[in-house]
């Protein structure tokens, strides 16, 4: 088990947003889960922004003003450890088709968080 995965005796699972995933690095857990399934809803929209966040936060350029408060998030010097769930095997992604038959969204988000990001 890596080293930054051995103490997970606080986790907290949330959105791919992109203030929840600054403010859910930022929060003092040990890890955070961004979760593609039970907490985003899996339109075309969020799951692209998802991956996007989640690209940004692992190269540490993530950042987010918000338009009503004009408050600046950034990520802090010691983030919670990212990890990833994509939606379960059973939920299709109707946006890309292998053979005419919508690819599993588990598949979609694993591959293009690991293509983006390994």
């Amino acid at each position: 088990t890596p080293k930054d995965l051995q103490d997970r005796r606080v986790e907290i699972t949330g959105p791919c947003d992109r203030k929840m995933v600054i403010n859910a690095l930022n929060s003092g857990a040990k890890t955070y889960m961004a979760d593609f399934e039970d907490s985003t809803t899996p339109t075309w929209r969020n799951l692209i922004e998802g991956q996007k966040n989640l690209f940004d936060a692992i190269r540490g350029e993530i950042s987010y003003q918000d338009p009503q408060t004009r408050k600046q998030y950034e990520l802090n010097s010691k983030p919670a450890v990212l990890m990833v769930r994509p939606r379960g095997w059973h939920l299709p992604e109707l946006h890309v088709k292998v053979d005419s038959e919508p690819m599993s969204g588990s598949i979609f988000d694993f591959d293009v968080y690991v293509f983006n990001n390994a």
